[in-house]
């Protein structure tokens, strides 16, 4: 069996996902593990050459995912045949054929949909609510010792 993915240069010699095999609508390509980043850290990765590799994970709180593998190297630009899926409870997002997709055909996928702030627009309010969660944490991990 060939590998269901595979990485390619474009037209362009831009590096891509091209189908290693033929791949129906609804199929999974690809499962893709995923680092989330907290709303402060993903603020600090949304100015570096990271910023258009996040996914929105969980909008409203102002998480941030960076895919792993070849999940990174999908590219968005142009007609999609596939689509970002987020699997929160896995950690991973799931690249779905969204119609028929040819042997060695490029993978262009839709990205996450997001309803809550860009990663460069997270605000303070994003931030500081990160924060103090992650503080009564550690006052209640504190307490719990004594």
């Amino acid at each position: 069996m060939s590998t269901p993915a595979e990485t390619g240069t474009t037209p362009t010699a831009r590096l891509g996902v091209h189908a290693g095999r033929r791949f129906e609508a609804g199929a999974r390509i690809e499962r893709a593990p995923v680092v989330v980043f907290p709303a402060h850290e993903a603020w600090i990765l949304g100015r570096t050459g990271l910023a258009p590799y996040l996914e929105p994970w969980e909008p409203p709180s102002g998480k941030m995912a960076l895919p792993l593998g070849y999940g990174v190297l999908y590219r968005d630009e142009g007609e999609p045949n596939a689509r970002f899926v987020a699997r929160p409870e896995e950690t991973a997002i799931d690249v779905v054929a969204l119609r028929d997709i040819g042997d060695d055909e490029e993978v262009i996928v839709s990205r996450l949909e997001d309803s809550g702030p860009l990663v460069t627009e997270i605000g303070i309010s994003s931030i500081s609510r990160d924060l103090v969660s992650r503080l009564r944490l550690r006052l209640r991990r504190a307490t719990d010792k004594m």
